[in-house]
């Protein structure tokens, strides 16, 4: 990997009750976020943790062609995970999850006139002579009505821990779907 591996390891299930939760709001961009969690015992063998996320925001940026706000998001991701541990020697985890996101992201013109002695592209040229905004500091964009973009993931794994002799044979089995959609009208 170019930038080097990740390896993200959630909160396992645990035989003691715990739960947490948090929200946060910004006025600036109307941007929230509300996470919870929570797990325990649900026999003497078995227990569960369920986590979900909920966040987004309404955007800072004026839409001049549409009267909308931008950037808007849209994200929510849920996980259950369950752990079975009959005895010392054996434990199988089995973990599920999904989310998707989705919005809009706005393009905006930028360094429009470009700086001398480069000349202006003709999309530039052509939002001078429209009257749309350029540059980051306008606060407002000029994108068409229709653009989006939309990822949904699901993925599922088993993990099953199995020890003996000293050792510890592990087994990992999973599924990863992605799904990714961009409308983007990008001249």
């Amino acid at each position: 990997a170019i930038a080097g591996a990740f390896n993200i390891a959630s909160n396992r299930p645990s035989d003691q009750f715990d739960a947490s939760a948090r929200a946060l709001y910004s006025p600036q961009g109307r941007a929230y976020g509300v996470e919870a969690a929570a797990g325990g015992p649900i026999n003497a063998t078995t227990a569960y943790r369920v986590a979900v996320i909920d966040s987004g925001m309404a955007g800072w940026l004026n839409n001049v062609n549409l009267g909308t706000r931008l950037p808007n998001q849209d994200n929510k991701a849920a996980r259950l995970s369950l752990l079975f541990k009959p005895n010392a020697d054996l434990d199988a985890t089995f973990k599920i999850e999904g989310g998707s996101d989705s919005g809009v992201r706005p393009l905006q013109i930028v360094s429009c006139p470009p700086p001398p002695p480069l000349q202006s592209p003709a999309n530039c040229r052509t939002a001078l002579s429209l009257g749309l905004p350029v540059g980051l500091d306008s606060n407002a964009n000029a994108e068409s009505a229709g653009q989006e973009q939309k990822i949904t993931t699901k993925e599922s794994v088993l993990t099953v821990n199995y020890r003996q002799w000293g050792h510890t044979l592990t087994s990992v089995t999973g599924y990863h779907g992605y799904r990714f959609f961009l409308n983007q009208d990008a001249d």
